[in-house]
């Protein structure tokens, strides 16, 4: 379970970082990548299992806070600087990785309909929101999902796989400029750049 949540906390940002661009049927992507907000999600599964972080998101930059095994973690994605920071809050040191979502490229078409196809449901009430319902489909097997938006601020409310294996409710959205230090790693934090792949070398040093 700890893998796939950490898995889909990188799907979560990526989601809302997508670019919008124009789908079948002349629809755009309804996810807005410049929201700026806060709220919390809450991630369920059709095994049972339920997660929620707490999601920071401004102009692009997301920041992802969580429990994990009883300790508290976070995840920054910062695609103006191509960076994936990984807080461990406890041992205070951060992980900095490059941004490589296409790392999870088939997870991310599953849920955000990136390169995929849209087509408009309707109006319908969701989580007591007057939202416009979408149903999307992505990726390579053309898994269906559904998703609300907010019909007056294009605010995400819930994502839901047609097959019923996760849902995804964003609750007690605040809508606002998010303060710039979430978006950065502490500065006392110890700073690990792990060793590039194909036998590069890394480095580590201290906070920046």
């Amino acid at each position: 379970m700890k893998k796939h949540f950490f898995i889909w906390s990188l799907i979560l940002g990526c989601g809302l970082l997508v670019k919008s661009t124009l789908f079948a049927q002349g629809l755009d992507s309804p996810f807005d990548p410049h929201l700026q907000y806060s709220a919390d999600v809450v991630f369920a599964t059709e095994q049972g299992g339920m997660k929620m972080q707490e999601l920071y998101s401004d102009n692009g930059k997301v920041r992802l806070e969580m429990v994990v095994n009883g300790k508290p973690m976070a995840t920054i994605i910062r695609p103006d600087l191509q960076k994936f920071y990984h807080v461990a809050v406890v041992q205070k040191v951060v992980l900095d990785l490059p941004y490589a979502p296409d790392q999870f490229k088939n997870q991310v078409l599953a849920v955000t309909g990136a390169h995929g196809k849209y087509e408009t449901v309707g109006p319908e009430v969701m989580e007591s929101v007057n939202c416009i319902k979408y149903k999307g489909t992505a990726g390579a097997d053309k898994k269906a999902f559904f998703v609300w938006i907010d019909a007056a601020t294009k605010a995400p409310v819930r994502m839901a796989a047609q097959d019923g294996s996760f849902i995804m409710t964003w609750k007690n959205y605040k809508a606002g400029p998010q303060d710039a230090a979430l978006f950065n790693p502490p500065a006392d934090y110890k700073v690990i750049v792990p060793p590039v792949p194909e036998g590069g070398a890394g480095a580590s040093g201290g906070g920046k």
